[in-house]
C-alpha cells in the first residue's frame, strides 16, 4: 500500500490540472430543447417551494393557535384550582390542545415527506 500524504495529494492535483489552460466546455447540440427542460425544472422547483412554504405557514398558524389554546388552558387551570374541580370548559380546552397536537404532527410529517 502506498502512503498518502498531503504533498502527494497536492502533486496529484497539480499534475491533473495544467495551469493556464481553460477547461473544455461541451457544446450541446439541442440547446433550445435543453432550455425548455431547464425552464420546466425551474418551474417545478418553484412550485414545490411554494407548496412547502404554504405548509410551513399552515404549521406556523397551527402552532400560534396551539399556543393560544395552551395559554387559555393554563389560565383556566389556575382559576379552576382556585374555585372548583375540573368542569366542562377545561375538558374542552384539553381536547382542543390534543387536536392541535395531532394537526401539528401531521403537518410535520407532510413537510418531511415532501
Amino acid at each position: 500500500m502506498m502512503k498518502v500524504t498531503t504533498q502527494s495529494l497536492i502533486k496529484e492535483v497539480q499534475t491533473k490540472k495544467k495551469p493556464g489552460k481553460p477547461t473544455k466546455t461541451k457544446v450541446i447540440p439541442n440547446a433550445k430543447g435543453n432550455d425548455k427542460k431547464i425552464q420546466s425544472i425551474k418551474e417545478k422547483i418553484a412550485k414545490l417551494q411554494r407548496e412547502l412554504q404554504s405548509q410551513f405557514d399552515t404549521t406556523a398558524a397551527v402552532m400560534h393557535k396551539f399556543k393560544e389554546i395552551q395559554k387559555k388552558h393554563d389560565d383556566k387551570k389556575i382559576t379552576q384550582r382556585q374555585t372548583m374541580p375540573l368542569n366542562r370548559t377545561l375538558i374542552e380546552i384539553q381536547n382542543d390542545s390534543l387536536n392541535c397536537n395531532l394537526i401539528i404532527s401531521t403537518h410535520v410529517l407532510v413537510a418531511r415527506v415532501v
